[in-house]
């Protein structure tokens, strides 16, 4: 067998229930080593999870960064390095080193997910304790599956447009030998296999079924299953991508199973200030643990700080001053010239450790609840607009954002659900997604000015490395 390296990270004191995911140092294993036993698998899943919340994928960029850069979300005005991405230039210097790094560092996950799968799927469900073979495996497949949507996302052409592009691979092995390219069709094929295998795996096993941390406090492997690819974030993920590809139907029945668990609530405007829970954890169907996370949120939004990134002014005007987001995730502060502006302060966290202990659990929402509300509102806009309204005016009422009453048409629900895909998912990444998805042809800068938007915009380029030596299109 030849020797592959997967990055792990050990699992340390578990000095409170968080902390299965509460890794610091990493480490290398032989593959072989590694798969002899139940713990290396884990091992191997805590490390697919440390790949993830690393500034340049999930911790950083794929939030906080690049597509809500995008997205307009953001002034660049003191980013020189984001000026050409903000235009959707991609093929200057900046852009494409920022894309090439997206393209290899997704792919080295998927890497590491397929060992995990390849292995496990040569193991018996006996050499596993409790289900633990389940949940590994099925975690290990919607993970995979959860990184080539992404990949889609930002690499094939927009699905509504154009279904038969053919663009990113599936890649399914971990293998040197080049992955044939797919079409989205193809591709979304695979992924709700993927996703249709791990729902199987997991109905009636997986641990937040029961939701009780308590009984599983023994087991740091079994507690905070719902920051995990769990159940429900995996048929949450099914309703993210039923609505990518139009399936109106699919994604409304799986976003209000989830939302009808009632295993997610939304938080508590007052505990927010309480817990210190800026990030309203308790929402996250699935989230990346994020260790670096206040030097990652640093590096981005403070005015001392690498990008010091600060809210658009078109973005910053969506908000009304009582909604929560607004109060909570925005702060004004000086800007290297001494003039306020709003910079986003939701990931931020204390220096001192001991201080930073006193907030919530320093997690990077992927997929949220109120996700599956607006997939709801959009689903039903129109067919059933009154029902429709009831989810939206849920997610606003939540917020403290005032209601809407009526709406003259499934084009005012829909702009309605669009702005409110800029204030819910301010620094997530979900919003340029939301404009690739509808294929929309006008997006407002940061400025203020509109841009005509098209194909070239939504399809980052193939790192040329791929196209050279491995064959692309």
């Amino acid at each position: 067998m030849s020797k592959f390296y997967i990055v792990i990270c050990f699992l340390f004191l578990f000095s409170s229930c968080s902390d299965w995911l509460d890794i610091k140092p990493e480490s290398e294993v032989v593959e072989e080593d590694m798969f002899e036993s139940e713990s290396g698998y884990k091992d191997a899943l805590v490390g697919v999870y440390s790949l993830m919340s690393a500034r340049g994928v999930y911790g950083g960029n794929l939030t906080m960064g690049t597509l809500d850069v995008l997205a307009q979300n953001y002034n660049v005005r003191f980013s020189p390095s984001l000026t050409d991405l903000a235009k959707f230039d991609y093929v200057q210097e900046l852009p494409e080193g920022r894309i090439n790094q997206i393209w290899g560092d997704m792919y080295n996950v998927i890497a590491n997910c397929n060992t995990i799968i390849e292995h496990i799927e040569l193991m018996s469900k006996e050499s596993f304790t409790e289900d633990n073979y389940n949940l590994i495996y099925a975690e290990a497949l919607g993970l995979r599956a959860y990184i080539h949507f992404d990949l889609l996302r930002m690499f094939n052409a927009p699905y509504v447009s154009n279904p038969d592009y053919v663009g990113i691979p599936y890649v399914t092995i971990f293998s040197k030998e080049v992955s044939k390219q797919l079409s989205s069709k193809e591709t979304i094929a695979h992924i709700n296999a993927d996703l249709s295998k791990a729902i199987t795996l997991l109905e009636g096993i997986d641990p937040i079924l029961i939701d009780d941390d308590e009984n599983h406090s023994s087991n740091p492997f079994l507690i905070d299953r719902h920051n995990r690819m769990n159940l429900y974030a995996i048929k949450a993920l099914m309703a993210r991508v039923s609505l990518y590809v139009g399936d109106k139907e699919m994604a409304l029945s799986y976003a209000k199973e989830v939302i009808d668990s009632e295993h997610y609530t939304f938080i508590n405007p007052g505990n927010i200030i309480n817990n210190k829970d800026y990030a309203f954890n308790n929402e996250h169907i699935f989230s990346i643990y994020t260790y670096k996370l206040k030097d990652n949120s640093d590096y981005y939004f403070s005015p001392k700080g690498n990008d010091q990134l600060f809210i658009s002014s078109p973005v910053e005007k969506m908000f009304t001053s009582d909604d929560v987001r607004f109060k909570y995730w925005l702060t004004q502060k000086k800007d290297i010239y001494e003039i306020n502006r709003y910079f986003m302060t939701k990931y931020e966290r204390p220096e001192k450790e001991e201080e930073a202990e006193e907030y919530s659990d320093p997690n990077v929402p992927l997929i949220k609840i109120s996700e599956m509300y607006l997939i709801a509102a959009e689903c039903l806009s129109e067919t059933n607009t009154a029902e429709a309204l009831t989810y939206l005016n849920k997610l606003k009422s939540e917020r403290v954002s005032p209601i809407v009453e009526n709406v003259a048409n499934s084009a005012e629900l829909l702009e309605m659900i669009k702005k409110e895909y800029h204030l819910e998912f301010l620094s997530e990444g979900q919003t340029f997604y939301m404009y690739k998805r509808l294929a929309l042809d006008r997006m407002t800068n940061f400025s203020g000015s509109v841009i005509a938007m098209d194909e070239s915009k939504y399809i980052f380029p193939l790192p040329k490395d791929e196209i050279q030596f491995g064959g692309r299109k």
